[in-house]
């Protein structure tokens, strides 16, 4: 990639938005949020955009192919993870990052947030041509981890195709999970960790990355979401002739098979009811009613969680308040447990955060602090990731 607008969107159309020329002597500059897109709409290269996407909105999955051919397996990947994922995994959207014989990384993100991103751009004026994961494209460091401060958050490239963004509060328990190495620093380090990275000058990510992102060819932008922009004004402009030609060549072509397809369907729709009668004889107090499969499973069994999804999902609770300061966090990986020092103006804004982590976190309030006059309430939450 030659020359592009680097745009490194928010999680969330609130959160700030990073942009700069790829090349320019100006520092990068900062949004407030997806609605000031537009403002670089005018921009030369409006219509040459990377959008860089955080690495903790995406789950990185290795699998072993059985079958021949180098992509033999790739409508499968939803399948093979969903064991290690929590949740609805027919939305996520697969891309491989790293292919040697059988063994391939593949990279997972949600397929409506990523279609909302995109969108953002084109409403602004933008043409989106790549997409990648921000971390990712760091500088790759075979001898450890590489570590990026960007404010108040730190992306990390742990391997060659593993890339996370966390908070700098939840810095220390991923260091404690990454261990030693000869782990390389772009940024200030917090102290406790300080002799263990080999400090670099510090570059702004946006920089950083200009290496990477030249030599890859990786990008998100493929399957359903190849050459977006270009699609979507064809289909605007021959919508009418298209949805005509598509009537008449399915009412001439699958007539015949319509009371095949109906009475098919009505199978299909008594075996879902009597697997859920199923499931819900030998799970009466469960309430879900789809991808039981999975859940089916979950019931039966325990499988090893990702640490850096519970990281990223802590994360994300936290963005919600602003008032409470996490300590020292704790990770007991056998029992995928976690120990939070917070602190907070008071017990209730605890309480309230112990509430929203549910059902994801199982949080007890334990060795209270009572707030005194002009200081904070502290605590100890202690608990485990929710296993569904």
């Amino acid at each position: 990639m030659k020359n592009a607008l680097i745009i490194r969107a928010g999680s969330n159309p609130e959160q700030a938005v990073w942009w700069w020329p790829m090349g320019a002597a100006d520092e990068p500059a900062k949004l407030a949020g997806w609605a000031q897109l537009s403002e670089l709409a005018s921009h030369p290269l409006a219509n040459a955009v990377c959008l860089l996407i955080p690495a903790s909105e995406v789950v990185f999955r290795d699998f072993t192919l059985t079958k021949k051919g180098p992509f033999a397996q790739l409508p499968q990947f939803s399948w093979l993870a969903e064991e290690s994922l929590m949740g609805d995994v027919e939305d996520l959207h697969w891309t491989v990052v790293r292919k040697v014989g059988n063994e391939v990384t593949a990279a997972a993100i949600n397929a409506t947030l990523l279609q909302q991103m995109l969108d953002a751009c084109h409403d602004a004026g933008l043409q989106v041509v790549k997409a990648v994961p921000d971390a990712l494209l760091l500088p790759f460091n075979p001898d450890g981890a590489t570590f990026a401060s960007l404010e108040e958050e730190w992306w990390i490239r742990p391997g060659e195709a593993q890339a996370t963004v966390v908070s700098d509060t939840l810095l220390p328990a991923v260091m404690a999970r990454l261990g030693e190495g000869n782990h390389q620093c772009y940024g200030d380090m917090i102290p406790a960790w300080r002799d263990s990275v080999e400090p670099q000058p510090w570059q702004h990510p946006l920089r950083l990355i200009v290496p990477e992102l030249r030599a890859k060819k990786f990008t998100l932008l493929h399957g359903a979401f190849s050459q977006q922009a270009d699609i979507k004004e064809e289909v605007r402009r021959w919508r009418k002739p298209l949805i005509g030609a598509v009537v008449l060549a399915l009412l001439l072509s699958l007539l015949p098979q319509l009371a095949n397809l109906w009475q098919i369907k009505t199978q299909q729709k008594a075996a879902e009811a009597s697997v859920q009668a199923l499931f819900k004889a030998y799970f009466p107090q469960s309430s879900f009613t789809s991808n039981l499969k999975y859940h089916f499973t979950q019931q039966l069994k325990t499988p090893q969680h990702d640490f850096f999804q519970h990281i990223a999902q802590l994360d994300q609770i936290k963005s919600a308040f602003n008032d409470i300061e996490l300590g020292v966090v704790r990770y007991d990986a056998a029992q995928s447990a976690f120990t939070l020092n917070v602190t907070a103006p008071g017990k209730a804004r605890v309480e309230a955060f112990v509430n929203q982590a549910k059902p994801a976190f199982a949080f007890a309030i334990t060795e209270e602090k009572s707030a005194a006059a002009g200081k904070p309430f502290s605590a100890v939450l202690k608990g485990e990731a929710v296993k569904k």
